[in-house]
């Protein structure tokens, strides 16, 4: 791929990634576009570093994201009040001894 290719491809990608807001998908196709330019530059400069890092920035992004979600597993919803094991619920008992 041409040098000027691949700055186009970078220039769309990162104006994809920007419009990531309206939807996932858009942003999905920005960072594909932007890894096949960053690829396009290491190659063209004669880098593989530059593509290197450009994808451990991406796994580290991943990574960052996945760890800051909150975990997704059965709760127990509030309606239900505390656990025996709660210390709300054992204060809230000790005025009964």
């Amino acid at each position: 791929m041409e040098f000027e290719q691949a700055k186009v491809l970078g220039g769309v990608g990162g104006i994809l990634c920007l419009l990531s807001m309206v939807s996932g998908v858009i942003g999905i196709v920005g960072i594909i576009l932007l890894m096949i330019a960053f690829k396009s530059m290491a190659d063209y400069y004669g880098r593989e570093s530059i593509f290197k890092n450009a994808l451990l920035a991406l796994i580290l992004e991943i990574v960052a994201v996945a760890a800051s979600s909150p975990p997704s597993g059965p709760r127990r919803p509030p309606y239900l009040g505390p656990r025996l094991g709660d210390s709300t619920l054992e204060l809230s008992m000790s005025h009964c001894l």
